[in-house]
């Protein structure tokens, strides 16, 4: 055991040692907080007119939205809310009612929930402004929504069942929370799993080439730990560093989004974000899910990139196979995007489940006749081929050498 941990400290060390990953790493971390920045840049526009800085207009809705923050959606918030927005002048409806002073004085407090409102419903804005309110109404519209949306994407029986007992368990009526900072955080993963593979590759690629390109590779297969512990020993090294530098992307992300939008909302219900969605989730246990993707989802791209220095022997190689592997990433993000039918299998690419559409779809997976939702079986599966391709690994580490390949 201490041979064991004398290799995995060495093996650490010089993977510390390399400037190139630290580096990449500030870069990143410093793309990843101008994510998280950009928006509050610049001007805000709304029927082609300009209504002002994008942080100035923030801080002001902000300040009104917390006002109701913490209310349940209730008949009285809802009856609230319709006077509100019947004060701003019909003939402004159509556009720019953003900026009247009536909105911005009496309706931009509820303007969340006016949007929730209407994504339950389907109404159009005239009619969301001249509507009735109705709490049960309200809530059964949504569930309402739920079943059409399972129709439209072609759900079988069983797996419409699956999402009306989670309906079922959805609280009535639901508490507003604003919830900006998490909102940013699940909005930037999939760029934060772009750049965290970019890292992995940069700092994983030569942890195998390197010996083979110095020529010191069948001098450390012949000595009594050169075969076995010697590639646990780099392989749990590049796995540490691969998960502690995601947990640094994830610090840098919450200390952003939290100091600069606050870090109130972790029990707002996931619908604000995801209004279809029929999972009873709040946004605090969906951003602590996706982290945790995050981070099997970089030890996966970790491992991978291991496995391919030991088997191209070229830190050149290596890099350019794993830059090959995150434009495939990137083109599948595209395709969610652009066509959210696509087949489920690209939902389990490494970095395309970090898309939050991707990983709170509501096509679940079945697994002995049981339904599981995507954010349940992904990391599941990156488990798995994490595990497979480290005994691979291993079964090739030596054969491989010896060959002289």
């Amino acid at each position: 055991m201490d041979s064991w941990r004398t290799l995995y400290g060495y093996e650490m060390k010089k993977l510390l040692g390399r400037r190139s990953l630290w580096v990449v790493l500030g870069l990143c971390a410093a793309i990843l907080v101008f994510s998280i920045l950009t928006g509050l840049m610049g001007s805000f526009y709304g029927g082609g007119e300009t209504l002002g800085e994008c942080y100035e207009i923030f801080t002001a809705e902000r300040k009104d939205r917390e006002t109701v923050s913490g209310r349940e959606i209730d008949q009285a918030l809802l009856e609230e809310m319709a006077a509100a927005y019947r004060k701003i002048p019909p003939e402004r409806l159509r556009e720019g009612y953003e900026k009247t002073e009536e909105y911005l004085a009496f309706a931009q407090p509820y303007c969340e929930i006016f949007d929730l409102v209407r994504a339950w419903t389907g109404m159009n804005l005239s009619a969301a402004v001249y509507w009735e309110p109705k709490e049960e109404s309200l809530y059964e519209a949504r569930r309402w929504m739920v079943e059409r949306y399972c129709r439209a994407l072609g759900l079988s029986e069983e797996q419409k069942e699956f999402w009306m007992e989670k309906e079922s368990r959805m609280p009535a009526p639901m508490r507003y929370v604003c919830n900006d900072g998490y909102f940013m955080i699940m909005a930037v993963w999939p760029a934060a799993g772009m750049w965290m593979m970019l890292v992995a590759a940069v700092g994983m690629s030569g942890i195998f080439a390197e010996e083979r390109m110095r020529g010191t590779d069948r001098m450390i297969l012949a000595c009594s730990k050169g075969r076995g512990s010697l590639y646990w020993a780099k392989l749990w090294a590049g796995v540490s560093l691969t998960a502690a530098c995601a947990l640094l992307m994830i610090a840098v992300a919450a200390c952003s989004a939290f100091c600069i939008y606050g870090t109130g909302g972790f029990e707002a219900p996931i619908q604000f974000y995801f209004p279809y969605y029929a999972y009873p989730l709040t946004m605090g246990q969906a951003c602590l899910i996706l982290c945790g993707i995050f981070v099997l989802t970089a030890v996966l791209d970790g491992i991978f990139v291991m496995v391919v220095s030991e088997l191209t022997g070229s830190f050149k190689t290596t890099l350019v196979l794993s830059m090959g592997i995150w434009g495939i990433d990137l083109a599948a993000i595209i395709v969610c995007v652009r066509n959210p039918q696509i087949p489920q299998i690209w939902q389990y690419m490494p970095t395309t489940c970090l898309w939050e559409r991707a990983i709170f779809d509501m096509r679940p997976a079945m697994l002995l006749g049981h339904c599981f939702t995507l954010w349940q079986t992904v990391p599941a599966v990156q488990l798995f081929y994490g595990i497979l391709a480290a005994l691979a690994g291993r079964l090739i580490y030596g054969r491989h050498q010896v060959r002289g390949a």
